[in-house]
């Protein structure tokens, strides 16, 4: 099994259960001059530099999500990174708005986490080859299922 955002077409022998809808949105430090909204928009997007997880080594729907902005935005400023945690570590240092998955929520008081109005949330759940006959793999199912509904 394998818990992963959701990748385009399946095989016939490999099954995916959504666990949750992840917001996109952008991560900053908690003193930026936007962290008092409640959302960011892509236009807001244009005026800062932007901290983007590496293109290979994204999900298909947020790489997409990527080249739409910008594409969108007049000579972007964009420093790439290789995962969420690094992006987050950067945009608390103050090097731009990290966008990335939300999994940060309200877990550090010193970085804020914005979801993108224009950006559609991403499914993020578990693959697997079989529940049938394997009671510990439908277990863990059913308790990362009751996990994410909290």
């Amino acid at each position: 099994m394998v818990a992963a955002f959701r990748e385009g077409r399946l095989r016939k022998s490999i099954h995916y259960q959504e666990l949750a809808k992840i917001p996109v949105g952008g991560i900053l430090e908690a003193g930026h001059p936007l962290a008092g909204r409640e959302t960011l928009t892509r236009g807001d997007l244009a005026k800062v530099p932007i901290i983007a997880l590496h293109p290979q080594k994204c999900p298909e729907d947020y790489r997409s999500l990527m080249h739409r902005m910008l594409d969108a935005l007049p000579d972007p400023e964009v420093i790439f990174c290789d995962s969420a945690e690094t992006s987050a570590a950067l945009a608390q240092a103050g090097y731009g708005i990290a966008v990335a998955p939300l999994f940060f929520r309200e877990r550090d008081p010193s970085l804020t986490c914005l979801p993108l109005t224009d950006a559609p949330p991403m499914s993020y759940g578990i693959y697997y080859k079989t529940l049938s006959g394997q009671p510990r793999r439908r277990a863990f199912v059913e308790l990362a299922r009751e996990a994410f509904s909290e």
